[in-house]
């Protein structure tokens, strides 16, 4: 009598790896949303701090020539930020809604405005914002 040898895996085998899978997704997909999420606050907190560094060196150079500061002066829509930057940001998340408000859009659909004053130079979003408050942070 020949006996044969199945070589495939059992149906309990299957399960087994199957719930394996599920459980180490199930603690791995958090962490990587939170990743991305802390990428974005952290691109953004990093092209703000750009911003406000350009500000203070364009009024600088504005005092010593001796010229006026205008709420153009941040560049138009296809350009932002080109008048105070060495050319504007790459694929920016970055929009201008008016003169003196600018809307950043992160990767999961949230979105941050913030408002432009050219009489102190300040650029700064709602501090009651919970995004806001992370990005500042």
């Amino acid at each position: 009598m020949i006996i044969l040898k199945s070589k495939a895996f059992s149906i309990i085998e299957i399960i087994v790896v199957v719930l394996i899978l599920a459980v180490l997704a199930s603690r791995l997909i958090p962490s990587v949303f939170d990743i991305l999420k802390n990428t974005s606050i952290v691109k953004c907190k990093n092209e703000l701090l750009i911003i406000q560094e350009s500000l203070k060196k364009y009024s600088l150079n504005s005092t010593l020539k001796n010229t006026s500061i205008k709420l153009e002066d941040l560049g138009d829509e296809d350009n932002l930020f080109s008048n105070i930057l060495n050319g504007s940001f790459k694929n920016s998340s970055w929009s201008k809604i008016s003169n003196s408000k600018y809307k950043y859009s992160f990767n999961n659909g949230d979105d941050l405005y913030f408002y432009y004053k050219v009489s102190d130079l300040t650029f700064n979003c709602n501090k009651k914002e919970i995004l806001c408050q992370e990005v500042l942070n």
